[in-house]
């Protein structure tokens, strides 16, 4: 968590604007990136009428079952670095709900 609120905190010293409320634009070297709630979790710091017990629960099967694929050996040659959670493990969660 650490690394991720490090790189946050080096977005803040790049040139930014508030583009709308829980929204930001960085301008890198041409580049925008959009960050939502300063990096939070949406839905939590944006106060959108979820029920927490709710949102708790979807958010732990979602961990939990990228754990799992960790552990089952899913990110074996995956390069270093930040990698998008896999669709085909969103699409099974999905059916779940």
């Amino acid at each position: 968590m650490r690394v991720v609120r490090d790189r946050i905190d080096w977005l803040y010293r790049q040139p930014h604007q508030r583009m709308k409320t829980h929204i930001e634009r960085f301008d890198l070297n041409g580049t925008d990136i959009f960050l939502l709630a300063k990096g939070s979790l949406l839905n939590l710091a944006a106060g959108t009428g979820a029920e927490g017990a709710d949102l708790f629960d979807h958010y732990a099967v979602v961990m939990l079952r990228g754990i799992s694929w960790l552990f089952d050996g899913g990110a074996e040659g995956a390069p270093p670095g930040v990698q998008p959670y896999p669709s085909d493990l969103e699409q099974e969660i999905g059916r779940y709900r």
